[in-house]
């Protein structure tokens, strides 16, 4: 393994947008994976958003990041 010197050396890529993950940057892991960011990291786990209570009312099947869609 290399010895890492360069502050901007990329030393990854987020699987879900591809932006480069620079070495020092703060990243989210889910596994082996690093993220670059919340949305990408709810992207990669498959969260939804819905509003409290759709669930009772079974209108939780309609919003915006439900990856069922």
């Amino acid at each position: 393994m290399s010895k890492v010197t360069n502050p901007l050396e990329v030393i990854d890529y987020c699987p879900v947008c591809g932006a480069e993950l620079l070495f020092g940057q703060l990243v989210l892991k889910h596994g082996v994976d690093l993220l670059c960011s919340t949305a990408c990291f709810i992207k990669h786990i498959g969260a939804v958003v819905i509003t409290a209570g759709d669930h009772e009312r079974g209108d939780a099947s309609q919003h915006e990041n439900d990856p069922t869609d």
